[in-house]
């Protein structure tokens, strides 16, 4: 597969440069965040149970144990498009031998923690107003997505979400008031700490034998530990890794017919298990698999991308929907009980409150975007020089600490010469 051009936000800029798939990833990742925030918010205005009721009514399973359909495989379209992303990268390192363990690490905690921070305190001002100014609504009293509202949460529940513990089955942890959509930045975190303890353990010829037997066996006690929450989805995340590591093998006058069908089929998976019914996992693997496809054909586009409206939405799209995905649903939340309190007649029609919500959430995501997410680069920036700066402080202390005794005994002949004259 061709190299992943992985570039920081402030280069992305200039798209024009990148090639044509990565458009395409792009696209993807906009609609992707798009689909989750629509079929969580329709998810709020209509109810739970009115939800559920009207998929039992007309003799459907909505997509594996989840209410919000949809939605669900659109987190799985997330954890493929990462695995290909950040394990392709991993993988392209560690060929070129340049990975680096701190490197690594502060690229994706800077790239997680600049939005979850301000998430997890917005959420909690977003969740207090909704729980003390519109307490009886059916909003925030028999909302799914309202059960954890109980007051200002706890720190250790601040500390618990930071450390990306929220996912891990055997610690059961409580959704973060509304903002259940954070589970799955668990899974990406330990996602990430788990493929470079794989790889490297398997494929880090420069590392003695003993290491990475070790590393392999702390990836294996890993996935043990972590419990089937996340390690159940990890094949998801590594279908990703496989499509890098494919190498592009349909001709070129097969490709435009073979992207079309492609498509065709994960729309057709993606539909068709909206009405089987079957396990999380095994419906997750099988929606992951069906975008792989999909992502193996769009990846044999590697020529530069031009400048048209596509290549612009795609842009647009892409970048704040990370953001979005983060900080959506508090806002719904809120926005659906004021709505519920104070425009009865209008929150009755579903489609219609969902349509007057809609915007003002994407202008909130977009504002929260240029606050934080996207100084993503500046801030990890910051972080590698004032690292860079202590790390030389040391060194330089280092130095003259071990400068100090030879020049104490070089001086030392000369000041008993001169007490010997005297």
């Amino acid at each position: 597969m061709p190299e992943e051009r992985i570039l920081p936000i402030s280069e992305r800029e200039t798209y024009k440069a990148l090639p044509t798939y990565s458009l395409h990833l792009d696209f993807l990742r906009g609609v992707a965040s798009l689909v989750v925030f629509v079929g969580h918010l329709h998810f709020i205005c209509s109810g739970h149970n009115e939800t559920a009721a009207r998929g039992q009514a007309h003799g459907f399973v909505v997509h594996p144990a989840n209410a919000t359909g949809l939605a669900h495989a659109a987190v799985v379209v997330f954890f493929v498009l990462s695995g290909y992303l950040v394990g392709g990268s991993v993988l392209r390192d560690l060929k070129q031998d340049r990975f680096s363990w701190s490197r690594y690490a502060l690229r994706r905690l800077s790239r997680l923690w600049t939005v979850l921070v301000p998430t997890l305190v917005l959420c909690t001002v977003f969740d207090a107003v909704s729980l003390h100014v519109f307490p009886s609504t059916r909003v925030v009293m028999l909302g799914e997505f309202s059960r954890g509202l109980q007051g200002w949460p706890q720190p250790i529940q601040f500390l618990r979400y930071l450390g990306f513990l929220q996912s891990i089955d055997n610690l059961k942890i409580p959704f973060f008031g509304t903002d259940w959509a954070l589970w799955s930045l668990s899974n990406e975190f330990w996602f990430y700490v788990l493929f470079p303890v794989l790889a490297v353990g398997l494929f880090g010829a420069r590392y003695p034998k003993a290491v990475r037997t070790v590393l392999v066996g702390l990836a294996i006690c890993l996935l043990d530990v972590l419990g089937k929450g996340i390690s159940g989805s990890f094949p998801v995340w590594l279908c990703g890794v496989l499509a890098y590591v494919t190498p592009a093998k349909i001709p070129a006058r097969y490709q435009p017919i073979s992207r079309i069908a492609l498509s065709i089929q994960f729309c057709c998976v993606v539909l068709l298990m909206r009405s089987v019914e079957m396990g999380h996992m095994t419906g997750d693997l099988i929606v992951a698999l069906s975008f792989t496809l999909l992502l193996y054909g769009l990846l044999h586009q590697v020529g530069p991308a031009s400048t048209t409206l596509y290549s612009r939405l795609a842009h647009i799209m892409s970048f704040p929907s990370y953001s979005l995905y983060a900080i959506h649903i508090p806002m719904c939340v809120l926005l659906a009980a004021l709505c519920e309190a104070r425009f009865p007649q209008v929150f009755r029609h579903t489609e219609l409150t969902c349509a007057i919500i809609f915007p003002l959430v994407l202008i909130y995501a977009g504002c929260f975007y240029l606050l934080f997410e996207r100084n993503t680069d500046n801030i990890r920036n910051s972080i590698e020089a004032y690292l860079l700066k202590t790390r030389l402080r040391y060194h330089l202390r280092a130095h003259e600490s071990r400068r100090e005794p030879q020049l104490q005994a070089a001086n030392a002949p000369a000041e008993n010469k001169v007490g010997a004259q005297n």
